[in-house]
């Protein structure tokens, strides 16, 4: 289980896509970023866009599996997005935000992938 739970408005997401050095990776980390932890990562999303924190609670969720899906595809191991996102509550939460079931196919160490 992740040692930090974020809640709705202090987390942001960073990855790296295209491989440089260790390849694909992400990382789930506070917001604000005081300590400057995401600037080894391309990419940011969260609690750093304003936009973000205009959405409702299930517009995040929805918007949290739809870039869960994005980055598997493009190559970054699910394990690893499994196990960072498991540290976001709204992600925690989706057996409540979602169809019954559907939370257990993105808990950490799943080998269920059910985007529907």
């Amino acid at each position: 289980m992740p040692t930090a739970i974020y809640n709705n408005n202090d987390y942001m997401i960073a990855w790296t896509i295209l491989g440089v050095g260790d390849g694909p990776r992400i990382k789930v980390g506070p917001w604000p970023d005081r300590t400057l932890w995401s600037l080894e990562y391309r990419s940011t999303i969260g609690c750093c866009n304003s936009f973000y924190l205009e959405l409702s609670v299930t517009e995040q969720a929805q918007a949290l599996i739809t870039l869960a899906a994005d980055l598997m595809f493009d190559g970054v191991p699910s394990k690893d997005i499994l196990r960072e996102f498991s540290k976001i509550g709204i992600w925690r939460d989706l057996e409540i935000l979602l169809p019954s079931g559907y939370y257990r196919a993105f808990l950490p160490d799943s080998i269920d992938w059910n985007p529907h």
